[in-house]
């Protein structure tokens, strides 16, 4: 017995002396795998709800179709021709109507998607899938804040959610406009500055700044974040206001404003040569600028506002109940501001005031362009996190209260509901359906392979008529060539002849009524027809 006892005593001393590492295996699920494992879960159930599994397989329609197919249109030119520097679509009325170089956003995802195809052959969901993982890399970054912020999963949920329950971040991000994953890649720039913010440690901010680069270079509204922090620094390092209780954010201000300057060096960098690259090859394709309140008159600027006013109170920015709720949070924060945490009262109210400003820089755009309107939902989870916090760190029994929780469950689940609503009237009924799937879809979606059996390859020049927008019949045709964009005005004889002179070689018509004359008078031979859609040869 002696031995025996010796033994074990021998044991237990080697396994003190070694130290070996204990592993809480319910502690590592609990605090991080479960928690992923719950966002990926509740954020797939969302998405099926919102049909995305149906909708990630539509070509370009719907609302907005018009600016879906030319971000399409980049990235299937880019699988064609793959110059980075050279953006392309498939209209020709650039440099006189005989090229077809663009420039938008920086194409860093245009292109990236064009190799893909080129990898994988044509297929538009890989487009869309690119879209929502990078949309919902960023809305995880947001939940992993909220774990940080709250220590709890309920109410990092909360988060993401108040983003993907947005009709406009919801539809557009199962598309192809890159204002939703701008959005998302400045979600994660924010939540490395929080790092940042906790330990003081550079190589924090550099990826922060870094990340808020790309998005700015995506689109220059996902940097209402970056601005705010930018203004942080210089109310901190020049009138020496606190933002934080025990210490300054920024204590290396030399080489942090040059971290810091380095977004503002890139994107305006970028939006300078696009205007450059614009005014040298001219064309409304390739516009680039702003549109101010304070430029317009009355008339516009009255029924501008009354759009947006009419979008609010149908939520398709965000349910109305909720707006209302969040700028009673604003209000309630700003009469309450000592009882709030400093830094992300300031960061609310700066991140505001410059989604006002941008709005106002580019007001008439917000008439006829809802998802300019996506980065301002930032300003939505701000709010939001700082009145958590306050809860918190006031009334922690509220905050901890199952009745708080259950009542959070509900509120969500409703926000949900409304926003499928309304997402289903873009697909499913309305005018948004006709519009997009008896005007245009049934068409041309499949009508490429019958063009390429009459010999017409995609280089050859096509007008097709009736389509005002940019390029959505091209663009579903996968043709080069010309549309009524711009010259809408113009009767039917008048464009064709127009466009002779620029080299057209075809012309398909999807609406004989749009012809003002006979074939035989334009000088057009009849080669076949695909649907109501008729195609001609330019015999003249």
């Amino acid at each position: 017995m002696l031995y025996v006892s010796q033994i074990s005593n021998f044991e237990k001393n080697s396994y003190q002396k070694l130290k070996l590492p204990s592993i809480d295996i319910k502690t590592f699920f609990d605090k991080k795998l479960i928690q992923d494992l719950l966002f990926v879960l509740v954020m797939l159930v969302a998405s099926w709800y919102y049909n995305y599994h149906e909708i990630v397989e539509y070509r370009p329609t719907s609302k907005h179709q018009w600016r879906n197919a030319v971000s399409a249109s980049i990235a299937l030119n880019y699988c064609h021709e793959g110059e980075f520097c050279h953006p392309r679509t498939h209209n020709m009325q650039v440099d006189n109507f005989t090229s077809d170089i663009t420039i938008t956003e920086f194409p860093v995802v245009y292109y990236f998607i064009g190799m893909l195809y080129r990898l994988f052959g044509f297929h538009e969901w890989i487009y869309k899938l690119v879209q929502i993982l990078i949309g919902f890399t960023g809305l995880y970054f947001l939940f992993r804040l909220g774990i940080k912020l709250f220590d709890n999963t309920l109410y990092a949920l909360l988060l993401p959610l108040i983003i993907f329950s947005s009709p406009i971040y919801v539809y557009y991000l199962n598309n192809f406009i890159p204002d939703a994953p701008s959005l998302s890649i400045a979600l994660a720039g924010l939540y490395f500055f929080y790092l940042y913010y906790q330990n003081g440690k550079n190589r924090y901010l550099l990826f922060s700044i870094m990340i808020f680069s790309l998005a700015g270079l995506l689109k220059a509204p996902a940097l209402l974040v970056y601005f705010a922090l930018l203004a942080i620094f210089f109310l901190e390092n020049i009138f020496q206001i606190r933002f934080k209780t025990e210490a300054k954010i920024f204590k290396q201000w030399p080489v942090q404003l040059i971290i810091l300057g380095s977004t503002l060096v890139l994107v305006f960098a970028w939006y300078a040569y696009a205007k450059i690259y614009t005014d040298i090859h001219g064309g409304v394709v390739s516009l680039v600028e702003i549109r101010p309140f304070w430029i317009l008159d009355q008339e516009t600027i009255k029924t501008t506002w009354e759009v947006i006013k009419n979008r609010f109170w149908e939520g398709q920015y965000h349910s109305p109940y909720f707006l209302i709720l969040t700028a009673a949070l604003l209000v309630f924060n700003l009469v309450a501001w000592k009882k709030h945490s400093r830094f992300f009262s300031w960061l609310v109210v700066l991140t505001l005031l410059g989604g006002i400003s941008f709005s106002l820089l580019f007001y008439r755009s917000l008439k006829d362009h809802d998802y300019y309107q996506i980065n301002n939902l930032v300003v939505l989870v701000l709010i939001v996190i700082n009145f958590l916090l306050y809860l918190k760190n006031n009334h922690l029994r509220i905050y901890e209260h199952w009745i708080s929780k259950i009542s959070l469950i509900i509120g969500v689940l409703l926000l949900i509901i409304s926003c499928n609503t309304l997402m289903s009237t873009h697909y499913y009924n309305g005018w948004f359906e006709w519009h997009a799937r008896k005007q245009h879809n049934n068409k041309y979606n499949e009508i490429t392979p019958y063009l390429r059996s009459l010999g017409i390859e995609r280089e050859n020049k096509v007008y097709c008529t009736p389509d005002p927008s940019i390029n959505i019949s091209l663009y579903l045709m996968d043709q080069k060539g010309f549309t009524d964009f711009y010259r809408s005005k113009f009767p039917f004889s008048e464009k064709l002849e127009f466009y002779s002179d620029h080299g057209l070689q075809y012309v398909v018509v999807g609406d004989s009524a749009a012809m003002d004359i006979s074939p035989a008078e334009a000088g057009l031979k009849w080669i076949g027809e695909f649907n109501t859609a008729t195609i001609f040869r330019v015999t003249k």
